[in-house]
């Protein structure tokens, strides 16, 4: 009798210490996001999930990540090509959609910073230009030129202007 209370109290030790430990959920499937973070600014990258951690990387506006994990507001990116770590999610959207494919142009598209009218214009893909689709965020889409021109790489394009 007296070796179950001693077990009662050390699994009760065992509970406390548990709930007292921030909780990490893993995401069952890795969502995308969108960096909605103003034109201009970058999204910090953080070593921990708090503001006073240090800040290990910098996200552009318009960037596309995958969050594998999340502990309260904050969301772990790793995809080998971005610094691993840890951003707010309050400054990125839901919504992003992973895709592929080609599609062309029907007109002269501006190439955006982020997916917005309110993000820079980096470049004028000509009408008939065909582009590889990654995402779609809403009216939007995030192309890549695999076409050579290095005039462009890749950005974000009204996705009415584009046609299969």
């Amino acid at each position: 009798m007296k070796n179950l209370s001693k077990f009662k109290v050390f699994l009760s030790v065992i509970c406390i210490c548990f709930l007292a430990i921030p909780q990490v959920a893993t995401a069952a499937n890795v969502t995308y996001r969108v960096v909605l973070t103003d034109p201009g600014y970058n999204l910090n990258v953080r070593e921990k999930p708090n503001t006073s951690s240090k800040v290990v990387g910098k996200l552009p506006p318009g960037e596309v990540v995958s969050i594998s994990k999340t502990s309260g507001d904050w969301g772990y990116i790793y995809d080998g090509r971005i610094c691993d770590g840890w951003i707010n999610l309050k400054y990125t959207a839901v919504g992003v959609k992973r895709v592929s494919g080609s599609r062309k142009t029907t007109d002269n598209l501006n190439l955006r910073e982020g997916p917005g009218t309110n993000y820079s214009r980096m470049y004028t893909i000509p009408k008939g230009s065909t582009v590889e689709i990654w995402y779609t965020y809403k009216d939007w889409t995030y192309v890549f030129n695999s076409s050579g021109n290095l005039e462009w790489i890749c950005g974000w394009v009204n996705s009415s202007y584009l046609k299969k």
